[in-house]
């Protein structure tokens, strides 16, 4: 989920708890007669007398149907969306200039030091996230033979440190998902 999202969604959450919880307060007052002289048992809208009213009803309703929906469908879109970050500072503390490195150089020498590692068929890296705090995903592909431990040991005693140590950047994160190759693939080699 995108960072810059979760103040949103919880603020919208938030409203949305809310209301509903001021609705059911209203239908538990309701049905427990403490709204006027209207029994219990009868709706709190009645479909007949909404349709009868007034032509707008309905429009606006239809409306309001179509604005939700289409901010439903853009919270959906934002959601999926990933911040993927082109660029990285490194040792921003330094005095004396500063120093960029391109994401997708990090992500290719990631990727080259973990195809080397024995049962690995193909591996994949983003940096998602915001300069001050990224979060690295690195898939692995791995093959029928692979030794799934001592891949897993590869990385987290060498190519993650390394990582670490080579972008001067102690609070990135790293995903690591390790996924079979599909046994077409393995066929073909």
């Amino acid at each position: 989920m995108s960072t810059r999202v979760d103040p949103v969604n919880r603020i919208i959450l938030a409203l949305l708890g809310t209301a509903l919880l001021a609705l059911a307060a209203l239908g538990l007052a309701r049905g427990l007669g403490r709204l006027g002289q209207a029994p219990p048992s009868q709706p709190l809208l009645d479909a007949q007398r909404v349709l009868a009213g007034d032509w707008w009803v309905m429009p606006a309703v239809a409306a309001l149907a179509l604005v939700l929906a289409l901010m439903s469908l853009r919270w959906l879109v934002v959601q999926v969306k990933r911040e993927r970050l082109r660029h990285l500072e490194v040792d921003a503390t330094r005095s004396g200039g500063d120093t960029w490195l391109r994401t997708a150089a990090i992500a290719e020498a990631v990727e080259r030091e973990v195809e080397s590692h024995a049962g690995v068929a193909r591996a994949r890296m983003t940096v998602e996230g915001r300069p001050s705090r990224h979060r690295h995903r690195l898939v692995v592909t791995l093959t029928d033979r692979a030794d799934i431990p001592a891949v897993r040991e590869g990385l987290t005693a060498t190519t993650i440190p390394q990582l670490r140590r080579a972008l001067d950047f102690d609070q990135s994160e790293m995903d690591v998902e390790f996924v079979l190759a599909p046994r077409e693939r393995r066929r073909l080699r």
